[in-house]
């Protein structure tokens, strides 16, 4: 009796583990659920926009609107998008949008600022490779098309906004189109020329219309400064990397934003476009007055404090530099803080600038942790989600080189172990791979032994040809 108690006890046990084991099995072959709560990278910042100081002052920005709100943000909007502050940028025109929905200079603004491509030339237009470019999302690109096309499988967020940045571009200037009937000929011609530029087909087609537009915008309308600014950006191509010559259109575009500045030296736009334009020339000393009117005009956005210390250092201005890329860190951190989706890229790449200007002055333990800075700063949510190869740690590896090798410590041994570690936390070595790290550790230990002997050996050799000579 006890042993067909005991049997149907086993047996039971049996049956249970095999259910638990099949129940697993079907857990891991069923389709894996999608995180509900983790933010898309590339959705539409989130509102309410609050109107926040320090970000320069707009005005004269041709606007036609039924709300003085909805203007208030649209030209908060435009300066942001002034620093390349493209998420403030765009959550400032949504806020536009929600005073006025019919304001089609807000959908122009928010075209501008959603695909991140309002740079300079020579950063974007001949680099297709470059992140943030209409060349570089080709997702995008086939994504828009299928918006156009009323396909469904573009990606959206609950409101219904395109998760891709560029097919909320298009959609954007797709709506100012439809709206443009309502506004001057001065504001039609802003929107017909960013138009051009989300027009689908070859991307060098769209740029050379985009800048078309703005010329014939320029022509018709020569006081208006903001539409030389961003002409001027449009076309500054930059100077060649190593007999730094001006590539084509770059003096244009110099004499175009220094026309502005000229008339109007509060146009903190056209500064921080002569920031850039002066960037890698024979003469960046020229920038020196944009430095200080960009930095004195626009106090809080990050971008703005950052990129004087570009032209500091490329002028042999080291501690300029560094003070310079200091305040950016430290305005930016703020509002790291209070916004726990803030993009931490610019963060990254301003930190990895202030590391290498420490080393130029001399400053290499300063610069060793603000490494460490970058080597232990968290990724937002929204990063987290994507795959962003240039966040702040992997800016920390960057900037371990310069650091390292500035102190005579192999940058590749640091690299490595901070590769290895975070590496064993995510992917845990296999059994095979953890006898294979035993046994060349083994072999490494028997080298070392092997080479301290011979050492022994010579060092003894040595001590009796002494004694042999003496005797």
């Amino acid at each position: 009796m006890k042993q067909l108690s005991f049997a149907a006890l086993l047996l039971a046990l049996v049956a249970v583990t095999t259910s638990g084991v099949i129940a697993k099995n079907r857990q891991a072959q069923a389709p894996k659920e999608p995180d509900l709560c983790a933010v898309p990278p590339g959705a539409q910042p989130l509102l309410p926009a609050k109107r926040l100081p320090g970000m320069g002052v707009t005005k004269d920005f041709p606007a036609t609107t039924t709300s003085e709100d909805a203007r208030t943000f649209f030209l908060q909007g435009v300066s942001q998008i002034h620093s390349f502050w493209f998420v403030e940028s765009e959550r400032s025109c949504l806020q536009a949008l929600e005073f006025d929905p019919k304001m089609a200079m807000a959908d122009w603004c928010i075209a501008l600022s959603a695909a991140g491509d309002y740079r300079p030339a020579f950063q974007l237009l001949r680099d297709s490779s470059n992140v943030g470019s209409r060349g570089a999302v080709a997702s995008g690109e086939a994504a828009a098309t299928g918006a156009e096309s009323g396909d469904a499988t573009v990606r959206r967020t609950a409101n219904g906004a395109a998760i891709d940045p560029q097919v909320r571009a298009r959609e954007a200037i797709a709506k100012a189109m439809d709206l443009r009937g309502g506004v001057t000929p001065r504001e039609r011609l802003y929107i017909e020329a960013q138009a051009a530029r989300r027009a689908p087909g070859p991307k060098s087609a769209a740029d050379a219309a985009y800048i078309a537009g703005l010329r014939k915008l320029a022509a018709a309308y020569p006081d208006d400064l903001e539409a030389k600014a961003m002409l001027g950006l449009a076309l500054d191509d930059g100077f060649d990397s190593v007999t730094k010559e001006p590539r084509t259109h770059t003096m244009e575009a110099i004499g175009l934003l220094e026309e502005v500045v000229k008339k109007d030296d509060a146009h903190f736009g056209a500064h921080h476009y002569l920031i850039h334009a002066y960037e890698g020339s024979k003469t960046p000393e020229r920038a020196w007055h944009a430095n200080a009117r960009y930095a004195g005009l626009v106090t809080n956005i990050p971008h703005a404090l950052h990129m004087p210390g570009h032209i500091y250092a490329q002028s042999d201005r080291i501690q300029a530099a560094i003070s310079a890329f200091s305040g950016a860190a430290a305005v930016e951190q703020r509002w790291i803080d209070s916004d726990s989706l803030y993009p931490t890229g610019h963060h990254g790449h301003n930190v990895h600038f202030l590391i290498h200007a420490l080393n130029l002055g001399g400053r290499y333990d300063e610069s060793m942790k603000w490494v460490q800075q970058l080597f232990t700063f968290k990724e937002n949510p929204r990063e987290r989600a994507g795959s962003n190869q240039r966040g702040v740690w992997r800016q920390g590896y960057f900037a371990t080189g310069r650091s390292a090798s500035r102190r005579q410590i192999p940058a590749s041994s640091i690299a490595r172990r901070r590769r290895s570690a975070r590496c064993r936390r995510i992917c845990p070595p296999s059994r095979r791979e953890k006898s294979r790290l035993r046994l060349r550790r083994r072999s490494s230990r028997r080298r070392s032994r092997r080479a301290a002997a011979i050492g022994r050996r010579a060092t003894s050799c040595i001590a009796r040809r002494r004694i042999a000579r003496r005797r």
